[in-house]
């Protein structure tokens, strides 16, 4: 050996036990497992699997738990979290045989092929149906939970073998999380021993120190002004000026890996194209930039050490990923001069921005053309397809889809656009926003759905045009609409809404506020979970039930502030309908949507959840019962003899005189379905001193149903027989509401 080769085995033995790590086996594997290897980008190919962070967990960090194990060389593992496979490579090295649990399917297949490549043949990597193999391994000499727990999982206990350990850091608040060491000692024996706590923070610290920019004091003030803060342990030092960001960033190259440059030598090696082939959005949202592409291989330039690389990677094709770290006064200036000093020689079809833009708005309007109430955007491996929610079926759009760049860009946009978190892939969010094109301002509810191709996104589309629908707008007849305005007009009282899921509740609650909003001597609020549209006039309050702010707080707090109408956009709980009832009891007009078949069912379920049935009468003042049918085309609408046995079957008594029914034909206008767009189906009941002494009473369901018709309420089934008479829904919609009973 070399006296250069030699030294620098020295310095590097030296570098593992500043930190920590003294141990000659230990040190042995982390030498033996390249931390490159699991930092690169997969293969575009594979879809989803490419969204994988670049970032690993420091070296202490990982000695701290796997030396923790305590672990031999003919020892068996069990390691919860695969995550990159970076920790589960180490403890290959350190014991014979290791099994791997990975929930994620494209996660744990990306570690599965590093692994693979790195030839670690006692390592085995469980996910899909293969999940519970890990029962049928046990028992074990050790486990370790690689991620941070919220507590020690006693299952797992059980799978220890007498003697074997579980390592798991637990989580605890406003600290680092504790690293907790349980030993089996017998059958149904078990310590326990707190092994200190997990500083992810001190590695960078350490290199500081080690350049000279700072001294451990200040590494430790920072340090608890950060915890403090809410921020990062490297910016509370430059902000604080204890350090320049110049040291910050070379700092963070040493910690990271990644590579440091002049300006000047970025853009001497750019290629000035290629940035212009990513969302915009994306690159100013996570301050990178793709540099150049070397074959499969992508440079990028960021200021931000946890930028999602490895996602701009999957959206140009690379398969792997280098990263020059830069100040931001540096990453302006080259954003300047690669985005902003000159555009690139194409016409504006070709642009990425303008063809996704061009497209999604085509999409959109085709929806709102047809009437579709949700967009459904599903990804396959090839592209991701379009489909329409149209009344209670889902149609296959064939003129539209999306490749994968085109999706990669909408994806960013739609979440950004909404306020979601752009790289959560793992769970469901939900959010809303408008797109205004000309003269048209769309409405769109957005929810992402995770899957192991990646989000799968519903649209749902809650408004068209730059006003609110109107009671009539939305097909509600002259004559119902004048009975439901002497009721809103009396200033007081509950007013519910009820029905199933998705008979379009919340846009008959907007409609009324609508409504009673054009009277400009009424302060009108509305508290709810997801707004849906912003409704002129209305204070809309957007409920946060994990700060303490959920439905009964927001009512109470209005209730105090001189309002004259409350509307709630759904009771589900029996507090938050004491409140609304109270608040009518109070004077005020309570506007509220409840779930539920009937307004019968409503009533009863609200003294089930137990409301006095006195007070319930005393403030209820009307409800209305609401259900949605396909609405037949105006276009192609024309007479029908409807089936002799469909008539017999729903009106066994004979059929109503002067009964007539429609069908739509099927033309251009309704995309030759014979309807075009929903109508409601409703049952208004106002209560009546008999309706009202009939509740406060508690009579049965069946007695207040029988007390609702004898004061003249018209039924769902009779609104039904009458949309039908009049063309509006088909016969055959009348199957779900006869035949009636009481005619």
């Amino acid at each position: 050996m070399s006296d250069a080769v030699e030294v620098d085995a020295k310095k590097e033995n030296e570098w593992y036990k500043q930190r920590g790590i003294k141990e000659a086996r230990l040190i042995k594997a982390f030498k033996a497992v390249p931390r490159d290897v699991f930092t690169a980008a997969t293969p575009a190919t594979e879809g989803s699997e490419a969204s994988q962070s670049q970032s690993l967990p420091p070296a202490e960090v990982v000695a701290k738990l796997v030396s923790a194990l305590k672990l031999k060389a003919n020892h068996k593992v069990l390691e919860i979290g695969t995550d990159s496979g970076y920790i589960a490579a180490i403890l290959s090295h350190l014991a014979d045989q290791i099994y791997t649990i990975e929930r994620r399917l494209p996660v744990a297949k990306l570690a599965q092929g590093r692994l693979a490549g790195l030839e670690r043949g006692n390592v085995d990597v469980l996910h899909g149906t293969r999940l519970t193999e890990y029962v049928l391994n046990a028992p074990y000499d050790a486990i370790l939970l690689s991620a941070v727990a919220p507590r020690v999982p006693e299952k797992l206990q059980k799978r220890l073998s007498i003697g074997g350990r579980l390592v798991v850091p637990i989580a605890q608040t406003g600290k680092n999380p504790e690293i907790m060491c349980i030993t089996r000692t017998a059958e149904d024996s078990f310590s326990e021993e707190s092994l200190g706590q997990l500083r992810f923070t001190a590695l960078l610290g350490h290199i500081l120190v080690e350049m000279g920019v700072a001294d451990s004091e200040d590494i430790e003030l920072a340090a608890m002004e950060a915890d403090a803060n809410g921020k990062r342990l490297g910016q509370t030092l430059v902000d604080s000026a204890r350090i320049k960001e110049s040291d910050l960033v070379r700092a963070l190259a040493i910690q990271r890996g990644f590579k440091l440059a002049e300006v000047g030598e970025l853009v001497d090696m750019a290629d000035h194209e290629l940035a212009f082939s990513v969302p915009r959005a994306f690159l100013k949202h996570h301050r990178v930039l793709p540099i150049r592409l070397d074959g499969k291989k992508l440079i990028v330039a960021t200021v931000d050490p946890d930028a999602p690389a490895i996602e701009l990677a999957r959206i140009l094709d690379a398969s792997a990923v280098e990263i020059y770290i830069t100040t931001n006064a540096d990453f302006e200036r080259l954003w300047t001069t690669l985005l902003e000093g000159r555009r690139p020689l194409q016409l504006h079809e070709d642009n990425l921005k303008v063809r996704v833009e061009n497209k999604f708005e085509a999409m959109l309007r085709a929806a709102v053309r047809v009437q579709a109430r949700a967009i459904h955007l599903e990804t396959t491996s090839a592209r991701t397809g379009v489909r329409f929610r149209l009344e209670r079926e889902l149609r296959e759009v064939s003129e539209v889809s999306f490749d994968g760049t085109e999706m990669a860009f909408l994806l960013e946009y739609l979440k950004i656009n909404a306020r979601l978190d752009v790289e959560e892939q793992r769970v469901p969010q939900r959010g809303r926003f408008s797109w205004a094109r000309d003269t048209t301002t769309f409405h769109i509810g957005l929810q992402t759905l995770p899957s192991i191709l990646g989000d799968q996104i519903v649209l749902n589309i809650l408004a068209s045009g730059d006003e609110p629908a109107t009671l009539k707008s939305l097909g509600f007849a002259d004559d119902l609409v004048d009975e439901m305005r002497v009721i809103l007009q009396l200033g007081t009282g509950l007013v519910l809404i009820v029905g199933p899921a998705q008979v379009g509740k919340s846009t008959t609650l907007y409609a009324m506020l609508h409504e009673i909003a054009q009277d400009r001597t009424k302060k009108v609020a509305l508290i709810e979970d997801d707004v849906l549209y912003p409704i002129p006039g209305v204070h809309q309050a957007l409920v946060q039930p994990d700060r303490g702010f959920g439905f009964s707080e927001a009512l109470r707090e209005f209730a105090r502030c001189d309002v004259d109408v409350i509307a709630i956009s759904q009771i589900s709980d029996a507090k938050t309908a004491m409140q609304a009832i109270e608040a009518a009891h109070k004077g005020l007009l309570v506007i509220a949507t409840l779930q539920g078949k009937s307004a019968v069912q409503v009533l009863a379920g609200l003294r089930d959840l137990g409301v006095p049935a006195d007070v319930l009468a005393g403030a209820l003042t009307a409800v209305l019962t609401q259900r949605l049918a396909p609405r037949i085309c105006e276009v192609c609408r024309t007479p029908a003899k409807p089936d002799p046995k469909f008539i017999d079957k729903i009106f066994p008594r004979g059929e109503p005189v002067g009964f007539k029914a429609y069908v739509g034909k099927g033309c251009a206008h309704c995309n030759k379905r014979g309807t075009h767009g929903r109508a409601a189906i409703v049952e208004w009941l106002p209560v009546s001193d008999a309706m009202r002494h009939a509740i406060a009473t508690n009579r049965s369901a069946e007695e207040l149903r029988l007390s609702a018709l004898d004061s003249g309420v018209t039924t769902l089934a009779q609104w039904a027989v009458r949309m039908t008479r009049e063309g509006i829904i088909p016969v055959d919609e009348l199957d779900a509401y006869l035949p009636v009973k009481h005619q």
